[in-house]
């Protein structure tokens, strides 16, 4: 039974995890995964998707990520583009990195030279602090979050395959491979080598005589051939990447920051990812809007966020260093975890200063290793007797404020109306956020609040490319071409129109319906094939276009472009599409031929 107790109680604590992650189960696609999966054909139409996997998903520059996208695109295939099943598969990736931060937790205990009971609780107390931490509701709840849950897992397959193969080859050659699929995933893999030596570093059984240059030398002895194995897999990585991509870091490097001033920046995101560690249900929100202009200035706070920062970090490398400190190692470890998100190399990184589902290495990481860190010695039996009780009431009190937490976020992130409500209470001077939740009005037909919204961004006078195309589509639906020819010739020469291939996209596809209004069909066809070639896998201009050519008696291409856009539609939604677009043109073929009843071709 002893031997049973730590699987059971594992187990309980997984169905516990899971019972409680089970609405987000309930919930559709938000954000991007709308245009993603929903919007845009690249992943579930023919075979784009062999091309998409490598580059070009979503316009991305820098981002290589065909693990991750490949695992989408067979989600999307299996699941006929349902949300629901899709769900499932995030929790259920969830639910295996919290047993492999928990078997992690053991080999740590073990390493402490805790006994049995002891191990038990290192089991389930990292399990529950990591699967039950609120910092982690966005990657669980939001589909294309499964690149933060992969990543995580692949990781964690890698210290836990470091930390229990004793064959130094075997050790080494799956290592890699799991560093190699990580890095496959999300970029931000490339924090693993240094994270996988500083947990190496802390699980040293090192001998309280030996020194500084004898400790390295036995930890270069036992771990060399996996740092090896590591460094080839890196190199098989960038020649992997710069494959697919035609290079390794594209253009658009962002150096408006000084030096000074970009380490402000990364002090003050540091600190945030340790309150978000630590105390998560303040200030959870899907975006953290911010101005790189509050990292020009130096005042007094500023100074001590740098100096904290700065504090945190020399200290805890010295004390790994130097003296070995499991505390330090713990912090050493989580601060390299978190170094590809800090900011440190100046490039556009992303709309907000930080994200919760960043946190998401790291955190495991320090649930893993906290069986290592003991009180010290110092503390007397009578003050030990009391500061239990205190620990598991706190411990207690924290979990379930998790709980509550996580109740209350998931349904958040159910729908995109909730998603951007959330945000914009957050953000209140947000545009991206006011942006967002606009479309997501004008997704769910909820034309009258999205016409309220509209007109308050109008009257705020602040530039908003994706706010003029809102304005634009509501014109078109309530048929008034004029007023969508205004926000359109507000955008024409834009920066964003010129620079962003899906804005661009929309661009043209609303350009050419309102040609078709005035009664310029050769103009609106002309611009709707354009918008094809910019946006060939959205359903909306070969839509347009059937109809379009319709209203000339074009009967036969009609037919063709609106089989073209249809096949483009999930499944589930194909047979309905048919039915709309079929009365479309039949009704525009009859107009045309009232208008030109001997020119109109079949």
């Amino acid at each position: 039974m002893r031997n049973k107790l730590p699987g059971l109680m594992a187990g309980i604590a997984l169905i516990a995890i899971a019972l409680i992650y089970w609405p987000a189960t309930h919930g559709k696609f938000v954000w991007i995964d709308v245009p993603d999966f929903v919007q845009m054909a690249w992943l579930r139409q023919g075979d784009a998707w062999e091309h998409y996997i490598f580059k070009d998903f979503n316009n991305w520059v820098n981002y290589f990520r065909p693990l991750g996208i490949g695992l989408l695109t067979l989600q999307l295939r299996l699941f006929n583009v349902t949300p629901g099943p899709m769900h499932v598969v995030s929790i259920t990736i969830h639910l295996i990195n919290t047993l492999l931060v928990g078997l992690l937790a053991r080999q740590c205990s073990q390493t402490a030279m805790r006994d049995s009971k002891q191990q038990t609780l290192w089991l389930i107390a990292p399990m529950l602090l990591y699967g039950l931490h609120p910092v982690l509701v966005e990657s669980v709840a939001w589909i294309s979050c499964q690149f933060d849950l992969v990543v995580t897992l692949f990781m964690l397959l890698g210290l836990l395959a470091n930390a229990c193969i004793e064959h130094a080859n075997r050790r080494a050659v799956t290592v890699a491979i799991c560093f190699f699929l990580a890095a496959c995933t999300k970029e931000s893999a490339a924090a693993f080598p240094l994270t996988l030596a500083v947990f190496d570093w802390a699980r040293q059984p090192w001998k309280s005589q030996d020194g500084l240059v004898s400790r390295v030398r036995i930890f270069i002895a036992r771990n060399w051939h996996v740092y090896v194995a590591l460094l080839v897999a890196g190199i098989a990585y960038l020649a992997f990447r710069h494959w697919a991509l035609g290079q390794l870091v594209g253009a658009g490097s962002d150096g408006t920051l000084s030096a000074f001033s970009r380490l402000q920046e990364v002090s003050f995101t540091y600190l945030h990812y340790w309150e978000m560690l630590f105390w998560p249900m303040h200030g959870m929100s899907p975006i953290h809007d911010y101005s790189a202009q509050q990292f020009l200035a130096v005042t007094p706070i500023s100074l001590l966020t740098d100096a904290a920062a700065i504090g945190i970090v020399s200290s805890s490398l010295y004390l790994a260093i130097r003296r070995s400190s499991p505390v330090a190692c713990v912090v050493l470890a989580m601060t390299v975890t978190l170094l590809p998100v800090l900011h440190i190399i100046p490039a556009p990184f992303a709309p907000s200063l930080y994200h919760d589902r960043y946190v998401f290495p790291s955190l495991a990481v320090m649930c893993a290793m906290l069986p290592l860190i003991r009180l010290p010695i110092s503390i007397k039996a009578l003050e030990l007797k009391l500061l239990r009780p205190l620990a598991i009431v706190i411990g207690c009190f924290w979990l379930l404020l998790s709980i509550i937490d996580i109740r209350m976020t998931v349904p958040l992130w159910s729908n995109d109306i909730a998603l951007w409500r959330w945000a914009l209470l957050m953000n209140p001077t947000s545009i991206f956020a006011k942006s967002s939740l606009l479309n997501a009005y004008i997704s769910d037909s909820d034309y009258k609040d999205a016409q309220k919204l509209t007109d308050q961004i109008l009257a705020e006078h602040v530039p908003c490319t994706e706010c003029m195309l809102g304005a634009a589509f509501l014109a078109l639906n309530e048929n008034d071409p004029a007023r969508a020819q205004q926000a359109l010739d507000v955008l024409k020469n834009t920066q964003r129109i010129e620079s962003d291939q899906h804005i661009f996209g929309i661009y043209l596809t609303l350009t050419g319906q309102m040609l078709a209004m005035q009664g310029k069909f050769g103009d609106s066809e002309a611009t709707l094939r354009e918008a094809m070639i910019v946006a060939p896998f959205d359903a909306k201009p070969p839509m347009l276009l059937a109809v379009t050519l319709a209203r000339s008696g074009e009967e036969n291409d009609a037919r063709a472009y609106a089989e073209k856009s249809i096949a483009m539609f999930p499944p589930g939604q194909r047979d309905a599409v048919r039915r709309k677009l079929d009365n479309a043109i039949t009704a525009n073929l009859r107009l045309a031929k009232q208008a030109h009843p001997y020119t109109t071709r079949q």
